[in-house]
This record gives structure tokens, sequence and C-alpha cells, in this order.
């Protein structure tokens, strides 16, 4: 396989020459491009390129995946909900001592996690309060937690937990 162009091309214009030169015609040669947004690309690829060679275009799988999480974050129950758990991770995360409490409470010992993506990072972090759900509810209504009440509220509320599942 070759990797002729692989460099990134802002445009059509300039993404022709590259491909021209590297690209060999024939049945027996098919060519995979895989783009970030594919708009300017195929209008390189619509002037001539398709009528000449077997060009087969992929959109990159990060641009969808971010795309799909972008959408659903604009739902406002997605979006209340994600809030939701960013309150209680900001809360859980902000002191050493409510982190270490944290940490006795929970089977997975975290409930961020990092990812490639940033765009999943809070439906990783949902994911994880939904299978942490009954360690987190015993936790915040154990005796060390009886002094935030909002936040015990918040992780007990019926319909935040409903939410989280509906979610995922």
């Amino acid at each position: 396989m070759s990797n002729v162009g692989k460099s990134v091309a802002k445009d059509s214009i300039e993404l022709m020459p590259p491909m021209q030169l590297g690209i060999r015609g024939g049945v027996r040669n098919v060519v995979q491009i895989i783009t970030h947004d594919a708009s300017c690309y195929m209008e390189a690829a619509g002037a001539k390129l398709e009528e000449k060679y077997n060009i087969f275009w992929t959109v990159c799988a990060d641009y969808c995946i971010n795309k799909i999480t972008e959408r659903l974050e604009s739902m406002d129950h997605v979006k209340m909900v994600l809030d939701e758990a960013k309150a209680i991770t900001r809360f859980l995360y902000s002191d050493e001592l409510l982190l270490e409490l944290m940490r006795k409470h929970i089977v997975e010992r975290e409930l961020i996690r990092s990812s490639m993506l940033k765009s999943v990072v809070p439906f990783i972090t949902l994911e994880n309060m939904v299978s942490e759900r009954e360690n987190l509810v015993r936790m915040f209504t154990s005796e060390a937690w009886s002094t935030f009440p909002w936040i015990c509220d918040l992780v007990m509320d019926s319909s935040f937990g409903a939410a989280e599942i509906d979610i995922l």
C-alpha cells in the first residue's frame, strides 16, 4: 500500500496533483482515501479522478464519533444529565479526602477515565457512574457524607439514575 499524498491537503486544488501523480489506474488498483471532512476532497475527485480510478472515500471515524457526541450533547435532556454527572465528579475530585473516600467505596476506583477522543469522556464517565451506581448510593448515604446533602440528593434522585441509563 502506498502512502503517496499522505500529507494534509487543505482544499481540493491542493489535493489534485499528489493524487494524479501517485495513483495508478486500472481494475486491480483500488484507492481508499480517508478524510476528516469529505466535502472538498470529493469535489477534487468528482472532476476527473473517479472517472479514471477506482476510489473509495471514507470519512475518518474520529470525525464521525465527534459529530455524533456533539449532536447528543446538544440535546437538552442529555446536556442536563451530563452537567449533573460533571457536578458530581467535580465535587468528588475537588478534594483529596473526598477522593479517598470515593475510592474506598467504588470498585473501579476511578469514575473519570481519559480517552484519545476527548468528546467521549463525558459518556465514559456517565457509563462508569451507572456501573458504580449502587456503590455511589451506598457511599452517599453513609455517615461521612451527611454534611453534603445537595450532592447526596442529586445522586439519590431516581430521575437522574433513570436518565443516565436512558442516555447510554
